[in-house]
């Protein structure tokens, strides 16, 4: 089961290996992946299961992590957490939904204070896809840091929209994502998810619906459809090149 291979670090995991494959977030978010770290996720109390679909009601609340440690050469470990949104329309993506850097390693139960952050750079934005832009991928990227990151240079390397995760970890010189999940969320009518982006792609999201055979395959998968959302180009059209048939 995808959500047990999250808790299997140290030795690579197929099945978690499969999940990231088929959702595309290798190569559409990240080049490569390097999985070699245990860590587990939760929103809201749930765990998260890499590739589910989840309703927006439990995605609000803020996302908590456990990173354990790797053993006597992971102790005084630190690690740089970000969340990012690949699948935004109207070339005002990726956004940035969560990052902190200089988290330390540690075991335990998953919760509030569990995640260890030391240094928050964006609070934890819930997800709010717009209507009519199919499903949105959440992908959640952790990356082994070379040594403490000052927090004003990581600070003014970030925005929120069309966030540049390679630019960004480049300079911070943070290499492969060591370990990694993800879920997915559409438009919900009567969820009133507070969020910029919902505003600034309503009058315009009919300019980048994906592909209708997307949705059918997502309809008839129960929302698990093994490939992304074509995601749009910043000239507003649809960007087929990451489709998959």
């Amino acid at each position: 089961m995808a959500g047990d291979s999250l808790l299997s670090g140290g030795v690579p995991d197929p099945v978690l290996e499969e999940s990231l494959e088929s959702g595309r977030i290798i190569p559409d978010v990240v080049p490569c992946l390097d999985l070699k770290v245990k860590a587990r996720f939760a929103l809201a109390g749930r765990p998260i299961v890499c590739g589910e679909q989840r309703a927006l009601q439990h995605s609000q609340a803020g996302l908590q992590f456990v990173i354990d440690p790797e053993g006597a050469s992971g102790k005084g470990q630190m690690y740089s957490v970000v969340v990012v949104d690949p699948d935004v329309p109207l070339g005002l993506g990726p956004i940035l939904h969560y990052a902190a850097v200089n988290v330390s390693a540690r075991g335990g139960e998953l919760g509030a204070s569990g995640m260890g952050a030391a240094a928050v750079l964006q609070q934890w934005e819930p997800p709010a896809p717009p209507a009519r832009t199919g499903l949105h991928r959440y992908v959640i990227l952790v990356y082994r840091q070379p040594g403490p990151v000052n927090f004003v240079e990581a600070k003014l390397s970030i925005t929120k929209f069309m966030f540049d995760l390679e630019e960004w970890t480049g300079k911070l010189r943070l290499g492969d994502p060591v370990a990694a999940s993800y879920f997915t969320c559409e438009y919900e009518p009567g969820c009133h998810a507070s969020c910029l982006l919902s505003a600034l792609c309503c009058a315009f999201c009919c300019w980048t619906t994906p592909s209708r055979d997307f949705h059918r395959r997502a309809r008839e998968s129960g929302g698990n459809t093994g490939a992304a959302p074509p995601r749009a180009r910043r000239g507003g059209a649809p960007d087929e090149s990451v489709h998959m048939a």
